[in-house]
């Protein structure tokens, strides 16, 4: 694959990825019979993948080399699991489950060199490794007052895999491993049916996090920064969601959502950013959409029209804080999608044909923003952007079987 990261028409560091992988996985299940007075679940897992990389950037416009990186990349993960959803007094359930899962993630071979060849700059034969137990589970009671309301609380530990950061750097620091992000979520909800018509769905929630990771740098020995995963020590995110979905007449629905986060850095000394600890976290904190669905049926064919938008508010960015000039040149400005489509299939047929448009008023959007070199600067080929997908149009055809 030939990668222009920057979408400008500069040559900043086009990449040619050479890519290799292979994965294999298995998930064996217990489970108790249907109709069980008491539900249960348990199982083992495994996971084996390794990743092969040869890739070469160039940097000829910017500083007269090209890098080729190399390096495979391989891990392994089993695990154990059971959960069990236990009755206890009448319109009450304990809901109780554990996983014990072990990691191992290695790095070998790691290369970087430049052409043309750079005295004293460049990698060669790095390792790394990382090997992780770790325990999660959760445990919720849950209360049904009647047989449309279900109203329940939860506290749960949740997992997200450590790694290796492998770009291409001269600074073995780079190849450090992150750990794994660990993360005690407390949430309160309800799902209602408050009409035969009338679903409505909200929960707030608490996330407390140890070793989240985050998008950080190392310095390389020519004083070029270079991008890795690295891990804050305590952060924490709250916020609320609600949705609504109604169906006021035949073949008539609507759905309502929208969703609000806040979230802190509670102790962060940031490698390039300095001390973040009490600062916001940097991501969107408001969230909306909607949906539109009409089905009907007519000459033997069954239709469907619908249509969905979407809000996301401003993005602030980090990128910011090395700005000079104090401004929010790097922030994703607040927007707004639509999509719409138009299914027909012959009645009670595997066949089904769907017309559709993404971005239906063809929105100017970014993805990301960001900036080429060591710094930001105010010229205008080296701050970047990925730009989001513009209005486009599918004609999809599918069989069910």
């Amino acid at each position: 694959e030939l990668a222009d990261w920057d979408g400008t028409a500069v040559n900043h560091s086009d990449v040619d990825w050479r890519d290799s992988a292979r994965v294999t996985t298995q998930e064996l299940r217990l489970a108790a019979a249907p109709d069980a007075a008491l539900p249960w679940v348990v199982g083992a897992y495994y996971a084996k993948d390794r990743l092969s990389e040869d890739w070469q950037t160039d940097f000829r416009s910017d500083y007269g080399l090209i890098t080729r990186t190399r390096y495979t990349q391989s891990g392994r993960t089993t695990a154990v699991f059971g959960q069990a959803d236990v009755p206890l007094a009448a319109r009450w359930t304990l809901v109780a489950g554990l996983r014990q899962e072990r990691e191992t993630r290695s790095l070998q071979d790691f290369s970087t060199g430049t052409t043309p060849v750079v005295p004293g700059l460049g990698v060669s034969g790095a390792a790394s490794s990382l090997t992780t137990n770790q325990t999660s589970g959760k445990l919720a009671l849950q209360f049904k007052p009647d047989a449309a309301t279900l109203l329940y609380a939860s506290l749960s530990r949740g997992l997200k895999s450590g790694g290796i950061t492998a770009h291409n750097t001269f600074n073995t620091l780079a190849l450090t491993p992150f750990q794994p992000e660990k993360l005690v979520a407390l949430e309160l909800g309800a799902k209602a049916d408050l009409s035969r018509e009338l679903r409505l769905n909200a929960a707030v929630f608490h996330y407390d996090y140890r070793d989240q990771q985050f998008q950080d740098v190392t310095t390389s020995p020519t004083g070029a920064l270079i991008g890795k995963i690295i891990n804050i020590p305590r952060s924490r995110i709250d916020g609320g969601e609600v949705e609504l979905q109604w169906r006021p007449l035949q073949g008539l629905t609507l759905g309502q959502s929208l969703g609000y986060k806040h979230g802190t850095f509670k102790a962060f000394n940031s490698p390039l950013l300095g001390d973040l600890s009490g600062h916001s976290q940097f991501f969107p904190k408001l969230s909306y959409g909607g949906s539109v669905a009409y089905a009907w049926s007519a000459q033997g064919l069954d239709w469907k029209a619908a249509a969905d938008y979407s809000y996301r508010s401003r993005s602030p960015s980090w990128l910011n804080r090395l700005n000079v000039d104090g401004g929010t040149l790097y922030d994703l400005p607040a927007y707004w999608l639509a999509n719409a489509r138009l299914e027909v299939a012959p009645a009670n047929s595997p066949w089904l044909a769907t017309l559709g448009v993404r971005n239906l008023f063809d929105r100017r959007y970014d993805l990301t923003r960001n900036f080429f070199g060591n710094r930001p600067s105010t010229a205008d080929d080296l701050n970047v952007a990925a730009a989001g997908q513009p209005r486009t149009w599918t004609l999809t055809v599918s069989y069910a079987y």
